[in-house]
Parts: C-alpha cells; structure tokens; sequence
C-alpha cells in the first residue's frame, strides 16, 4: 500500500479493506476486480475475466485445527464458525470493510486450498524458471 501510494510502483493486488478508503479518496483508481462477480462497492469496475484475463484471487481467512485432531472437534468448530458468519451482527461489519463472507466447511475449504496450492506451485515454477533464464542472460553479460 504504502509502494503505490507513494508512486513507487505503478500497480498493486490489494483486497478491498485495505484499498477501498484510499479509492473513495480519489487516491488509487481500480482497475478490475479478482473475484467472479463484480465487488458491490465497486460495481462500474469489471472482473478481471470480464477483461479477458482468466484470474480469480480471493483472499481466504480460515480457522486451522492440528493434523490428526478428531473429526467430532473439527465437526464441533465448523459448526460454531458457520454460525458465526451467519450472524448479522458479524456480516454487517463485514460487509463495512467491504467485504463479503462465504462460508466452506472443512471439506470444501480443503479441496480448494489444494486446488490454489497446485495452481500456485506451477506459478512458482515458471518464475523461478524466469529468474534462472535472467541469471543466465546476465551471466553471459558479464
């Protein structure tokens, strides 16, 4: 934040919390919006797929119990965590920071977080495949 504020960088991934106060403010103009529907505060704004990049980057916040912690337990806190974000009071103030809460219980949530792990370790390969052709070019310029 502090980078594109400043003018230090040209564009910026940030979540809608953190970047919608400075957008009101005139201060960052968005350009598309990373998710599959368009943000309700920012409905002018496409999706990025409505521009023709096939990208989705939601930003997760999850509740993690130990590998090997009993089923009942991990059943017990998904229920009181899907209460929760069923509760008004809860999406109220979720819905101020500009936001939105979709509720996946533990086997949704898993399959997607293996689903983006995958797809985020092919990323990493092809830059760290970058990076090793720019070491080799600069390399040979030396």
């Amino acid at each position: 934040m502090v980078a594109i504020l400043g003018g230090h960088i040209d564009v910026a991934g940030l979540f809608a919390a953190q970047s919608n106060p400075h957008i009101k403010a005139g201060k960052l103009r968005p350009l598309a919006v990373l998710d599959y529907k368009r943000a309700p505060d920012l409905p002018n704004v496409p999706t990025a797929k409505e521009e023709g990049v096939n990208v989705v980057f939601l930003m997760s916040r999850s509740v993690l119990a130990p590998k090997g912690t009993p089923r009942p337990i991990v059943d017990k806190l998904a229920s009181a965590f899907k209460k929760m974000t069923e509760d008004k009071s809860v999406l109220a103030m979720v819905k101020q920071f500009g936001d939105e809460m979709h509720y996946l219980g533990p086997d949704e949530f898993g399959k997607l977080w293996r689903e983006e792990f995958e797809t985020y370790k092919e990323i990493g390969k092809i830059f760290k495949s970058r990076e090793k052709s720019r070491a080799g070019c600069r390399n040979r310029a030396e």
